[in-house]
């Protein structure tokens, strides 16, 4: 659809973990630096990808200009880095949660309005087949209950890679920031509302050097329908898994069971239908970057953008405020 010399690409902070899950998309096309604070990081990254290696994002955008540039930063200086790459007019992705509190993307959002900017979040379900499907087959209004859960492994896994995640200072919250954003996205965007009432919430700080949560459930109310998400960093990972990923979805007319690769489909006085689906989220981030490379060249918006950030952001502080009341 179109070929790389079309667009040339900037990453900025290449240590992120998530990184490296977008070079399939990204080594297809030109890149013209990357940054971040690593100097071995950059260096080898450089060498891949056969480009310029800067200390900063100033630094790079003073020896060259990206047509677009995808950005990764610890979660409390995406906001500044955000502020950058609009204030240049360069189409870009920030990783979730892209920043600490939403007063941040409020505030993004009003210096957009001058700038208009592209910008894109990562909410990756909306590059699975698997959330188009349940968007053809369920009705938003006949949705009565959803349950999430998303079991990673121990957060002792970011200490060689990401530190700061293990900080609420520097990522602004544990495993309902890191993982349960995912979930609050999917639930509006299945109900087809914007905003939740937050009936009750609870973390656990199981790690007494950390202070982030390390286990978390939500209960919710989009419109007519109740949400549970749980998330965790307790999955003992081996080679076997590296993580619990199941949802349930209960309608007026049946069951919707996605879990282990597949999509079970029960309705009432049918027999269940079974479809083997991508359930690993890890396999959607090329195709979101390609998706991203794709819509800002030809002018579409975002698939997610600012305000889907806002909207979730603003769930989770409400969810942070009511599990901080009484923390176990």
């Amino acid at each position: 659809m179109y070929s790389k010399k079309e667009q040339t690409i900037a990453v900025f902070g290449c240590s992120h973990w998530h990184m490296p899950l977008y070079l399939e998309s990204i080594k297809k096309h030109f890149v013209c630096g990357i940054s971040d604070p690593d100097a071995d990081c950059r260096r080898n990254l450089a060498g891949l990808l056969s480009c310029g290696s800067y200390a900063s994002p100033e630094e790079l955008l003073s020896k060259t200009r990206p047509d677009f540039a995808f950005c990764f930063a610890p979660h409390n200086e995406m906001p500044e880095l955000a502020e950058l790459m609009i204030k240049n007019r360069i189409p870009f992705s920030m990783e979730k949660p892209l920043g600490t509190h939403a007063g941040q993307i409020e505030s993004l959002i009003q210096l957009n309005k001058t700038h208009h900017t592209y910008c894109s979040v990562p909410f990756i379900w909306h590059c699975s087949p698997l959330l188009e499907l349940l968007k053809n087959e369920i009705a938003p209004e006949d949705i009565l209950h959803m349950d999430f859960s998303f079991i990673a492994g121990p957060p002792d896994r970011y200490l060689g890679i990401s530190p700061w995640m293990l900080h609420a200072e520097t990522s602004g919250g544990g495993c309902m920031t890191n993982l349960g954003v995912h979930f609050i996205d999917l639930a509006l965007t299945l109900t087809g509302t914007s905003t939740a009432d937050i009936l009750a919430a609870r973390f656990h700080y199981a790690d007494k050097d950390i202070d982030i949560e390390t286990h978390a459930i939500a209960l919710l109310q989009m419109g007519t329908a109740s949400v549970t998400i749980e998330t965790g960093y307790s999955y003992p990972m081996y080679r076997s898994g590296k993580r619990i990923n199941r949802w349930a979805i209960t309608t007026r007319n049946g069951m919707y069971i996605i879990e282990n690769g597949q999509l079970e489909i029960r309705i009432f006085g049918k027999p269940p239908r079974i479809f083997s689906m991508d359930t690993d989220s890890d396999t959607y981030y090329a195709a979101y970057a390609d998706k991203c490379l794709s819509d800002s060249l030809y002018g579409l918006p975002p698939a997610s953008g600012l305000l889907s950030m806002l909207n979730v952001r603003k769930i989770l502080d409400h969810i942070n405020r009511k599990a901080g009341e009484q923390k176990i």
